[in-house]
This record gives C-alpha cells, structure tokens and sequence, in this order.
C-alpha cells in the first residue's frame, strides 16, 4: 500500500511492536499499511463515524486482514480500556480535541507507552497540554503536502519543560529536526504573523494592541530560529 506523504512520516514514527490504537481511522491505511510492514502485532482501527468504519472494515477484508485488525466504533479513547494499547495514534483531527481527549483519559494516557499525534490546528496547546499531563515530546517531524505544512508530535512518558514561547509552535527545540522542511515552514510562520500586524495596523483596540504585539515579538522569536537554529 502506498501511503500520502502525511500518513508515511505518521507511520515512520511508530516504533513499540505492540497493539496501536488509530482514533478517527477513516479509510483505516494507517493500520493496514503497519500490519502489512509488519511494524505492528495487532491494531484497533476506531471511528466515531460508522460510514467511516465501514471503509475501514472493507479495506481489511480486502487485505485479509481480520485477524490482525479490529474496528471500533466510538468516540475518542473511549474504545479502549487502560493499557491496552503501546501507541495511540490521533491524526487528522483538530488541536482542542486532542487537549480534551488527553486531559479527559490521564489513566490512559499514562499507560500508553508512545503517542503519535497530527493536529490540523492549534498546534502550540496540544504542546502544553503534553507539557502539563507529564508527557516528553522525543520526535518533532514536520511533512509538506502542497501547500500546507503538518507537524507531527511524538511523546512518551516523561517530564518536560518548554522554557521558549517558539517552542510551542515551531516544535520542541530538543526533539524537532531542522531540515530545509522546516526552515520553509518557519518561513511561512513568520508572514502569517506579518498578515496579522497588516491586518491590524490602523486598528486601536486594547485586543489588537496585544495582539500586534504578540506578533512583533514572535517574529522576533521566528527570526532568531531562522539565525540561530
């Protein structure tokens, strides 16, 4: 199976043999693709979307792969029981979701030796609600895909403290890979955050005043990563 450049480096990330947990699993290529490598011993391929699921059931069938591959319809970690599984996987799905997920399943969380995680959005509280629920980012990878940059994150159980307010959003300086990949995508931060200041230029607001201010000094922060490393 062929994967999109997305869900391939998604993949490269998983490391623990035993059973991986895939929330919101679509299409269900992710677990198919690693039970076929044979990265993985078992998976659980969930959804809260049945019509989803069905896609995924009938791409295992197609695989034979039933023995190998179970699905579950439900909502968040709500399908698992606690340490059940060694990798959770949460990709594709909005920044908020994840905090919520992980802060709402600290039983699970705790027993679950790596997660890989891909928000859409919101990257920078997914950062500091890892930081918070005594999780170690180990792996910072960023994939390219037209026009739009993903990050993927992966933690394990451990204590960390991010000391840079870039660290939130660029990655955790530690653990993150400075390719030309990134230095594109730092690239990209920064004239997001000078669209902002254009936008707010000729506005008086206490809200845009903090706001153009946030942005200044991170531009500063970006430019510095740019420099520095």
């Amino acid at each position: 199976m062929i994967l999109s450049p997305r869900l391939l480096e998604i993949a490269s990330c998983v490391t623990e043999k035993g059973t991986l947990l895939d929330m919101g699993t679509d299409h269900g290529y992710l677990p198919v693709f690693l039970i076929q490598s044979t990265v993985i011993e078992h998976a659980i391929a969930s959804d809260v979307s049945l019509f989803s699921l069905k896609k995924a059931e009938s791409l295992i069938v197609k695989c034979n792969l039933e023995s190998k591959i179970e699905t579950r319809l439900g909502n968040g970690l709500e399908v698992i029981n606690p340490g059940e599984c060694q990798t959770i996987i949460m990709a594709g799905m909005g920044g908020h979701l994840i905090h919520d997920i992980i802060l709402d399943n600290l039983e699970k969380i705790n027993q679950t030796k790596q997660l890989i995680l891909q928000p859409m959005n919101n990257v920078s509280l997914v950062r500091k609600t890892l930081e918070i629920s005594g999780r170690l980012i180990v792996k910072e990878k960023l994939v390219k895909e037209g026009k739009r940059f993903y990050q993927i994150i992966v933690s394990i159980p451990g204590e960390m403290a991010i000391t840079r307010k870039d660290d939130y959003v660029l990655g955790y300086r530690p653990a993150r890979e400075n390719t030309s990949c990134f230095f594109d995508f730092v690239l990209s931060t920064i004239e997001k955050q000078r669209a902002i200041i254009q936008q707010l230029s000729d506005k008086n607001t206490p809200k845009a005043k903090k706001q153009l201010k946030q942005s200044k000094e991170m531009i500063m922060l970006f430019e510095e990563v740019l420099n520095h490393g």
